[in-house]
């Protein structure tokens, strides 16, 4: 019989794997008038200038419903991937996406109406470049660039995302908080209790009744200071605050950390 191996840069089946590079963008399909029953042993050659770890690669195969990875063996010497298929159908040569690390630093402490500076100066590439760095602000604001300075003009707690992106166009992205607040707006004063259920006090299962706790926290010259304490009876514990961090307060609610 006749075997026909034919490339191209065309993928007519599903998206491959979103956690791999096609090799040199090819698709090898593989047609074949001879008779053949059980599995048949494969070998394509790959191009070594177009890999970054040789032995990383992976044969898929087109089951015809998805990508299936028939690898058996890479010949680094050769340059050839070995597999097995129960069919001839569509291959491609794969290696493992390897991603840019985001890092946007933080937890961040700014006061209101005051320039936060985020830093992304962290993030690194183990196998590449990145290109661009986008930032979410949290407050429907974005800006680009490592490092940046943004200003929040309202207090709060803001969930900012970072999004790096390599020169293959591969993302991956880090999010972190900036706390917003103001030194100038009142304190806050609480307590309160629950009921610890059995199971939560890791050292004594059985154990359940009321924990307590207690707060009073404010700014003195624009420090945060004050003291929490917690208090849990039956399981003998007594927490209290070494330091306060900072505090949120926007309207009825007061947020801290210490």
């Amino acid at each position: 019989g006749t075997t026909t191996m034919t490339i191209s840069t065309a993928n007519p089946a599903e998206p491959t794997p979103s956690d791999f590079y096609v090799i040199g963008g090819n698709f090898i399909e593989i047609t074949t008038t001879a008779g053949y029953s059980g599995l048949i042993t494969l070998g394509i050659e790959y191009d070594e200038s177009q890999v970054d770890n040789e032995e990383s690669l992976v044969l898929f195969h087109w089951s015809g419903s998805e990508w299936e990875d028939i690898t058996t063996y890479v010949d680094t010497v050769e340059n050839i991937v070995y597999g097995e298929a129960d069919s001839l159908s569509l291959f491609f040569i794969g290696e493992p996406v390897v991603l840019p690390v985001a890092d946007a630093g933080g937890p961040y402490l700014v006061q209101v109406d005051c320039s936060a500076d985020l830093d992304g100066s962290a993030s690194y590439h183990p196998d590449g470049t990145i290109v661009s760095y986008d930032w979410s602000f949290g407050d429907d604001t974005s800006g680009s660039g490592v490092s940046v300075s943004h200003t929040y003009t309202a207090v709060g707690i803001y969930e900012v995302t970072l999004t790096v992106t390599d020169d293959s166009g591969v993302q991956s992205s880090d999010t972190t908080m900036v706390v917003v607040y103001d030194p100038d707006t009142g304190s806050a004063t609480g307590g309160g209790w629950f009921w610890s259920a059995q199971g939560n006090l890791k050292s004594d299962f059985e154990s359940e009744g009321k924990a307590t706790f207690g707060f009073v926290v404010k700014y003195k010259h624009e420090v945060a200071a004050g003291n929490l304490e917690f208090q849990y009876h039956v399981g003998d514990i007594n927490l209290k605050s070494s330091s306060i961090t900072w505090l949120m307060v926007s309207g009825a609610n007061a947020q801290f950390q210490g």
